[in-house]
């Protein structure tokens, strides 16, 4: 069943490239206000992303009264900005055509996209993308700055370490730990379990390198 986005007075969304324009399209499908766009490129500044004007950064205090979002799919860099910007409330935005049991936690400042499953006592970090199209199947637990990219499945009882990206249109089976801050490329097969800090590609999915951050 669907569940409801949080009530925002007013949602200020953080980068202006193309995971923006991905989470802007949800709210307005989700009937949540974007009320303006910021950016570190200063080529942006001044500019307008469908009608939303982008600008600069705003100092710290100007936080405490308005609410926030990281639409940036670099996991590390969304992990940097949660500690240095502390918004009014970070906003969760789920799209209106995802089906979320009611069973299952989204941590603050996460995005659910289009069509997206999350199925029974799934557990969702903070500031997690689970983009279009996703399977996250009955009790699996994503960790915090994680991105599950679009047409990936998690069978149940996974669990994804913070900060890992499972790339597009992979699949892990059931019970298989992926450790932090770890890479899972494209349509990969994960049989086994992925220890921390690892570049892990094919069918079946194996260890290839060491991620260096």
């Amino acid at each position: 069943m669907p569940m409801k986005n949080q009530e925002t007075k007013d949602t200020w969304i953080i980068g202006g490239g193309g995971h923006s324009k991905v989470v802007i399209a949800a709210c307005q499908g989700a009937g949540i206000a974007v009320h303006g766009l910021f950016d570190d490129n200063q080529a942006l500044w001044n500019t307008f992303l469908w009608g939303i004007k982008m600008g600069p950064l705003p100092e710290s205090d100007w936080w405490k009264d308005h609410n926030g979002f990281l639409a940036i799919g670099e996991n590390t860099v969304r992990q940097r900005l949660s500690e240095k910007i502390q918004p009014k409330k970070w906003t969760t935005i789920i799209h209106p055509t995802a089906i979320v049991h009611p069973t299952a936690s989204i941590g603050e400042g996460s995005y659910i996209g289009a069509r997206t499953v999350i199925q029974p006592d799934v557990s969702i970090g903070k500031h997690v993308i689970i983009n279009t199209g996703a399977i996250i199947e009955h009790d699996v637990k994503v960790e915090s700055f994680c991105h599950i990219a679009p047409q990936t499945v998690l069978a149940g009882h996974v669990r994804v370490g913070e900060g890992t990206l499972v790339g597009i249109g992979s699949s892990v089976i059931p019970g298989v730990t992926i450790h932090s801050w770890s890479i899972i490329g494209a349509g990969s097969a994960v049989i086994e379990n992925i220890s921390s800090h690892k570049v892990a590609v094919g069918i079946p999915c194996r260890i290839i390198s060491d991620r260096v951050l």
